[in-house]
């Protein structure tokens, strides 16, 4: 190793979370079983509840909690941010419904160090390897809306970004990647001083990890780490039918804005991709599952508004700030 070696006491790890203690005490538990501890854990609550949780923790890790003064995701990890101490060089975006193996940070450590010490373009960001994820399988229908999900990593010319986690072959592999996953990503501190572009109130951050990290991979490297094993620990339910709607609505907004901040993906290829999505999602409700149709008639409405701030020159941000209304 060389002078640039990082340690763990140049790490922090943030995590943005509202109104889930229960999440928030299965994450400290686990940072509390790491072999390596980070010299800062900052929990960004916008819930402003979870203080005297935080503080049983206290005697056995370093960290805080402080209330956001506003809440959402982009926003309190913002935020928490301007607490980072000056000598923290990598910071650890964690989802409160993640968990670390105990070796996961010392690993993800040994192997940046590693990685940036070869030459070529440099690394700023290493996701963790969420390896209870469930495996998505390619289909015709995701080969038609240019939507694959093979080779993992990939941000498609529809905007869609194919998974990344888990990593096929697990321990010992490093795997190139286009985009980064927002909630187990480990990033440079010189990242993470470029501005987000949706740093304002959202009700649901959809596709902000993809719309942030791409245009990284331009000309810097991101990686997902084998060895850094993470678990994702949340339970998916049916949502109502308004809710689905505009969950819906919510990816196409945001993938339009993926698409309309990126010369070198397609706004054609955009509109047929979520066109043949939308279709798939009505045909599902049709056919099996009538939970879909919330979401087909959310995505409906979502091209529709994009349709018409093309004809109009609506800034795609724009768009993506309607749906905090």
């Amino acid at each position: 190793m060389n002078k640039q070696t990082i340690s763990s006491a140049q790490v922090a790890i943030i995590c943005a979370t509202k109104d889930r203690p229960d999440k928030i005490r299965n994450l400290l538990e686990s940072l509390a079983r790491l072999k390596s501890q980070p010299n800062q854990i900052l929990i960004a609550d916008g819930g402003h509840n979870l203080k005297s949780l935080v503080k049983r923790f206290a005697g056995r890790i370093n960290v805080s909690c402080f209330y956001c003064p506003e809440p959402g995701q982009i926003l309190q990890r913002n935020y928490a941010h301007l607490m980072l101490h000056q000598d923290i060089r990598l910071v650890l975006h964690l989802d409160d419904d993640i968990t670390l193996e105990p070796a996961s940070l010392e690993k993800a450590l040994h192997h940046w160090n590693w990685l940036t010490s070869e030459t070529g373009k440099p690394l700023v960001g290493m996701a963790f390897n969420v390896v209870n994820l469930p495996r998505k399988k390619d289909n015709l229908l995701r080969r038609l809306a240019i939507m694959r999900v093979e080779p993992m990593g990939r941000v498609w010319s529809s905007g869609f970004a194919s998974p990344h986690v888990p990593v096929p072959d697990g321990v010992g592999e490093i795997r190139e990647t286009s985009w980064l996953v927002g909630g187990a990503t480990l990033w440079s501190r010189n990242a993470l001083a470029t501005p987000h572009p949706l740093s304002f109130a959202t009700r649901w951050a959809v596709c902000e990890d993809v719309i942030f990290s791409y245009p990284f991979s331009h000309k810097n490297r991101l990686v997902v780490c084998g060895d850094a094993v993470a678990h994702h620990n949340d339970s998916y339910v049916h949502h109502s039918f308004a809710k689905s709607m505009f969950y819906g609505k919510s990816q196409v907004v945001m993938r339009y804005v993926l698409v309309g901040s990126n010369t070198d993906l397609s706004k054609l290829a955009f509109f047929w991709s979520n066109g043949l999505h939308m279709f798939g999602y009505l045909a599902c409700a049709v056919l099996v599952n009538k939970n879909a149709l919330g979401t087909g008639i959310g995505m409906m409405l979502g091209l529709m508004k994009v349709l018409f701030a093309q004809f109009t020159g609506r800034c795609h941000i724009d768009l993506a700030r309607d749906l905090a209304q």
